[in-house]
């Protein structure tokens, strides 16, 4: 019969001894959850079952940060987070003992700080981590399932209008960083995100037709980004290797006096004009390089004013 004794933190610790079997050891948070392991897990062992190796949550990450992050752009962001976790739920504890409740909790502490795609983050990696134990089969069980995730509010629908982009190019031409010129170029000419202009090399830049090859994007997928003369021009004369100038492009904004404006906005510009241009979902998605639909949707929408336009020709071809 199991053995069970509270412990000085206030867990309850079952021992299970049967002859010819290894002894296994595991805490709990109350007794009764102790009691109910205990009495399942001797039954098992008695009936002929092998009881597989407890493993804790610590060697979990441990596992995971060295032989899964790795394969994933955001490793750093994925192992932070796990340690996280780890202090959150206890490193030490096993792997059958982490509960949907202890998550809950943790997750209304994360909740209480960061916004919620981040929350959302944290989930995901956290529930990564449990499928990753279930493949080695480790634990039957992944807590993070009966977890909701937070709802997250629209992305943000912030574009430049043709006078906007036009206060902007002369802030970036009168700007002493010529740098910022072509950079700001690029991303309303091609929709590139500021990491895979920056990436840009005269070796990633093919001449006929020209392109700008990205070997490593978002989405873990290499594309190749067709290029106009203009972007051409200014793809070429980019500076390889250097370091995006913010404190350049904080200037230019200021100076072209744009409000609630960010760098990524340039993508939304571009891909809102792609979309007013009459080019599919499916188009803007490619030169945006989406995986999936979804996030297109988001950017291309249409400005009012365009709108207006497409209603005015739907009233005037059904002649009310």
């Amino acid at each position: 019969m199991p053995t069970i004794s509270k412990t000085r933190t206030n867990t309850w610790k079952v021992r299970i001894r049967i002859k010819g079997h290894r002894p296994l050891t595991r805490t709990f948070p109350t007794r009764k959850s102790a009691v109910q392991w205990g009495a399942v897990t001797e039954g098992r062992i008695r009936s002929g079952e092998r009881i597989r190796e407890p493993h804790t949550f610590r060697t979990l990450i441990d596992h995971y940060q060295q032989n899964v992050a790795p394969k994933y752009r955001d490793q750093k962001a994925r192992c932070s987070q796990l340690e996280w976790w780890a202090e959150a739920l206890h490193s030490s504890t096993y792997l059958e003992n982490i509960e949907p409740h202890q998550i809950a909790q943790a997750k209304a502490r994360i909740a209480e700080t960061r916004s919620p795609s981040t929350v959302n983050h944290y989930l995901s990696t956290l529930s990564h981590a449990f499928q990753t134990a279930k493949d080695l089969c480790w634990t039957d069980h992944n807590p993070t399932a009966q977890i909701k995730k937070v709802p997250e509010p629209q992305g943000r629908t912030r574009f430049l209008s043709r006078p906007e982009i036009r206060q902007l190019l002369q802030a970036t031409s009168a700007s002493p960083d010529h740098q910022i010129h072509f950079i700001v170029q690029l991303a309303l000419l091609t929709g590139m995100r500021q990491g895979e202009i920056m990436s840009i090399t005269l070796e990633t830049i093919h001449h006929d037709p020209p392109s700008a090859y990205l070997p490593t994007t978002k989405n873990g997928q290499p594309r190749t980004v067709p290029l106009t003369p203009a972007a051409y021009k200014a793809a070429l004369a980019l500076e390889p290797h250097q370091r995006f100038p913010r404190r350049a492009w904080d200037r230019v904004v200021e100076a072209a006096q744009l409000l609630d404006f960010r760098f990524h906005d340039l993508r939304h510009t571009a891909a809102s004009y792609l979309a007013m241009g009459g080019a599919s979902t499916m188009e803007v998605a490619t030169i945006l390089g989406h995986k999936t639909l979804g996030m297109t949707y988001r950017y291309s929408h249409f400005s009012e004013g365009h709108s207006r336009e497409l209603l005015t020709a739907l009233a005037e071809g059904i002649e009310i």
